[in-house]
């Protein structure tokens, strides 16, 4: 939600996914993963991941500074002693109930809608809390909202390879009007941060190297959207 504000606008027009064949207007849900199975060595970038949330959230919701006003009693908080303040319990409740793997669906909301307003394709995308996702429930889903497309994720979780972690994540699209999945696959991403590169187009793909799990976040979006982007270009 935040991280794509701040990074996405200024360089958004260099992405090249391609034009699209209509400008039919088209509607896609995005659901929230509901859990992410991760390696003990990166479980302190969970911490990170959401505390950087909350503070971009207050940069972009309350201005600079706000954050560290109204969480001022440690310079270094951790995640539990900032769900302790008052100050949190008032917060809107997508802000309280964000978990790291959020970023996923987050992110990838982000993507899709500068992606089809730069195309000026008319689109409306949507994030929800996840649902049951056989295809009898992503029906009624997709019906009750009015929905062209339904985007999940499942089966998240870390592997070691070349004693460095790697994130597979299998994303899934299914379609309203042909009421099956068109997308079920997966993909496998590494942590390698796009920061130092020199090409303008790689910066909405940076993250902090020192945070491997945001890295790994970031890169499996960027698999991910190119997946269901081709599709839907060509569907």
């Amino acid at each position: 939600m935040v991280r794509a504000l701040l990074i996405i606008l200024p360089i958004y027009p260099l992405l090249d996914y391609g034009q699209p064949a209509s400008h039919t207007p088209i509607k896609i849900i995005i659901l929230k993963p509901d859990t992410a199975i991760i390696d003990k060595t990166l479980r302190n970038d969970i911490d990170s991941i959401e505390i950087e949330h909350l503070k971009l959230y207050y940069t972009c919701a309350k201005g600079s500074g706000a954050f560290e006003k109204d969480f001022s009693s440690s310079k270094y908080p951790t995640l539990e002693s900032l769900k302790q303040n008052e100050s949190f319990f008032n917060l809107p409740t997508e802000v309280r109930q964000f978990k790291f793997f959020h970023l996923i669906s987050e992110y990838s909301k982000q993507i899709y809608e500068f992606y089809f307003s730069q195309k000026q394709f008319p689109s409306e995308i949507v994030e929800m809390p996840g649902e049951r996702t056989d295809l009898s429930s992503l029906k009624e889903l997709a019906d009750r909202n009015r929905a062209d497309y339904v985007v999940f994720f499942h089966n998240i979780h870390t592997v070691m390879r070349d004693s460095s972690p790697v994130l597979r994540v299998t994303t899934a699209l299914y379609s309203s009007k042909e009421t099956r999945l068109l997308l079920d696959s997966e993909t496998e991403s590494n942590s390698i941060s796009l920061a130092a590169s020199r090409h303008e187009s790689e910066v909405m793909w940076s993250c902090n190297p020192r945070v491997t799990l945001q890295c790994l976040f970031i890169n499996s979006v960027r698999s991910s959207t190119q997946l269901v982007s081709d599709i839907l270009l060509g569907h």
